[in-house]
């Protein structure tokens, strides 16, 4: 199995309960997952690495599609060995690396990859393929703030939560409460919004 797959960098951590790779997001937002019991979510992860034997050892079943042709091989020979349960998909352009969100719905999808603001767009576009209180992952947030505009996050409750030491890095979900998409009508969007408001803050950031 490559290496990259195993033996963790600076920024990565271990899962000693099942013995892979923790996915590679910022060590405070590893700490929410952590807490949460994915065995039975059904998961689309875009951008494959260590994180899909993470997530295909413990979910229920993971779609993951990669871009890269070389690394799209290594994580499946990987997913192979390990006999878990992951469709690994290798899609080259945005429409087929965008197309697997049609077959939700998902517990969870994974912003990690390229194409990332095509990503955010076709969930917002097809929100049915997220379930309700469904989560929505995006790592590197720092990079990719603009979707936190796009509908389906924009009036989603989002949590970001940064990496310890390092200067910029971070990792953000959303939890799928709302997919009722502003209108022109200004007096339902403020009778909307003061509801929203009344049960959670929009944004939190977790230091």
């Amino acid at each position: 199995m490559n290496t990259s797959l195993t033996i963790p960098n600076e920024w990565q951590h271990r899962d000693n309960r099942c013995g892979l790779l923790f996915p590679w997001y910022t060590e405070t937002f590893l700490e929410e997952l952590k807490g949460w019991d994915v065995r039975h979510w059904r998961v689309l992860e875009w951008g494959s690495g260590a994180s899909t034997l993470w997530w295909g050892k413990n979910a229920r079943e993971v779609i993951s599609v990669e871009s890269d042709p070389v690394w799209h091989a290594n994580v499946k020979d990987g997913v192979d060995e390990l006999g878990l349960n992951v469709d690994c998909r290798f899609a080259k352009d945005a429409e087929a690396f965008t197309a697997p969100v049609r077959e939700g719905p998902f517990d969870c999808i994974i912003i990690d990859g390229y194409f990332r603001p095509e990503c955010a767009a076709a969930i917002s576009a097809s929100p049915q393929n997220i379930k309700d209180n469904g989560i929505l992952i995006l790592d590197n947030f720092e990079n990719w703030r603009e979707i936190s505009e796009v509908n389906l996050f924009r009036i989603n409750e989002m949590r970001v939560y940064p990496q310890t030491h390092h200067y910029y890095w971070r990792t953000a979900y959303w939890t799928a409460r709302n997919k009722e998409y502003p209108t022109n009508d200004h007096e339902k969007n403020s009778k909307a919004q003061s509801l929203r408001r009344s049960t959670y803050e929009p944004v939190q950031i977790v230091s």
